[in-house]
């Protein structure tokens, strides 16, 4: 069997040996994402981004189906190729499809690629020196609470590891930061205590139904559209800042690397 058509990055194209054989009708035009490789020498390899690994089938000669899951066994060197099924198309945004199993994931994806627009649009992005002062905050504190105890120990790769992921945890809080500061400044409203910092919530909102009205994105599965409001709608879901207090004057005042 051959993949005539694969998208991913980087590209994943096999001739494959099947243990079993099925109607190669019941996979023509099926999409799959990429689960994992295990190969014969018991490594395993798992995709940082499924999304990026996806086969379509126009041609299918036989195959292995187990739990729902696709399974290849390829002829070069025995690994065997995990695919799972694509999930279903449910929106659109800025002209690209969305698939989703639930709510959360379409909502950060279709809030994802939007807040991404925005912040190129208004030249939003995070200094050197900003993450330098929030990681250096954070050294600091973890310190001062014993959270570093251990981190000596740590090899060179672990090392750059544990600095890759906070660097990256830091620049993405005060890009949000700063996206969510912007949205505040333009649309005003009401904020919300969130784990990650204050959220305007109000703002939000509105933001999203000029950018659905817009055209800019849409959801097509109606049990969906309304769970995706409902997160902007029902105050029950969140506790808000209570209006004038010192927590609402400092949300936006106060970034999160001084």
């Amino acid at each position: 069997m051959r993949l005539p058509c694969i998208n991913a990055a980087p590209a994943l194209v096999a001739s494959v040996l099947l243990s079993a054989v099925a109607t190669a009708g019941e996979l023509d035009g099926s999409a799959w994402r990429l689960v994992n490789i295990a190969s014969m020498d018991d490594t395993n390899y798992a995709p940082d981004d499924p999304a990026n690994y996806l086969a379509q089938f126009e041609w299918v000669r036989s195959y292995v189906m187990k739990d729902g899951h696709l399974f290849l066994a390829t002829m070069a060197d025995g690994a065997i190729i995990e695919f799972e099924p694509l999930p279903p198309v449910v929106a659109t945004v800025l002209g690209e499809e969305v698939r989703a199993n639930d709510v959360a994931e379409m909502q950060s994806t279709i809030i994802a690629r939007l807040f991404a627009r925005y912040a190129a649009e208004r030249g939003i992005k995070v200094e050197e020196a900003e993450l330098a002062s929030y990681l250096g905050n954070m050294r600091r504190g973890m310190a001062a609470e014993g959270l570093t105890a251990g981190e000596e120990d740590l090899s060179p790769d672990e090392k750059r590891q544990v600095d890759a992921m906070r660097r990256e945890m830091g620049s993405s809080l005060i890009r949000q930061w700063k996206i969510n500061k912007s949205l505040h400044e333009a649309y005003g409203g009401r904020i919300i205590y969130q784990q990650l910092g204050p959220e305007p919530l109000d703002a939000y909102r509105q933001y999203l139904e000029e950018r659905q009205k817009a055209g800019d994105f849409r959801i097509d599965e109606s049990a969906m559209k309304q769970a995706f409001w409902q997160y902007f709608t029902d105050d029950s879901q969140h506790d808000f800042m209570k209006k004038g207090s010192a927590d609402e004057a400092r949300a936006f005042a106060t970034s999160p690397w001084e």
